[in-house]
């Protein structure tokens, strides 16, 4: 019994003077701005060239964007191609066809400088703050009125680009 006391009694005075030691740390994480896009094909229809209204038409862009990021949302037409100026309206786009030399001209609407009166475009077609969510905005185009082309479908290209 004496045995027994003696040993737990060295037990627990070996535990009774365990120590503590603490320490405070840091977790942390950086998240970086980031963001997707995705836009949809312009179709203007049927182009007459004796209306006295251009032919207009949407494109719709979709884009996701990390919450708070200030973004801008740009059209490059296709750098191929040389546009050309329309007296009062500024600078036309060529969308071409390969049976022809003619050229078909549009313009993009940009909310910094109104319908594309650029040369070299790079103007800022929608501003805004992204909310995190999948968010999405429609561009403006339009055909200039009363060119007289072959008839016949005429395309390009473009890029749209965001910009955080």
């Amino acid at each position: 019994m004496k045995l027994f006391l003696l040993l737990s009694f060295l037990f627990l005075s070996a535990n009774s003077f365990a120590a503590n030691s603490l320490s405070t740390t840091e977790s942390t994480a950086t998240l970086s701005s980031s963001c997707q896009i995705f836009g949809s094909d312009i179709s203007f229809g049927n182009y007459d060239p004796n209306s006295n209204q251009h032919l207009e038409s949407t494109q719709l862009i979709s884009f996701q964007c990390t919450r708070g990021t200030s973004i801008s949302i740009l059209t490059y037409p296709n750098p191929n191609v040389t546009p050309k100026f329309f007296t009062g309206l500024g600078w036309g786009h060529p969308m071409q066809n390969a049976n022809t030399t003619d050229q078909l001209y549009y313009q993009v609407y940009s909310s910094s400088i109104g319908w594309n009166g650029a040369l070299n475009y790079d103007g800022i077609a929608y501003k805004t703050t992204a909310n995190g969510t999948m968010q999405n905005t429609t561009l403006s185009y339009r055909v200039i009125k009363n060119q007289y082309v072959k008839p016949l479908n005429y395309s390009t290209s473009q890029t749209v680009v965001i910009n955080f």
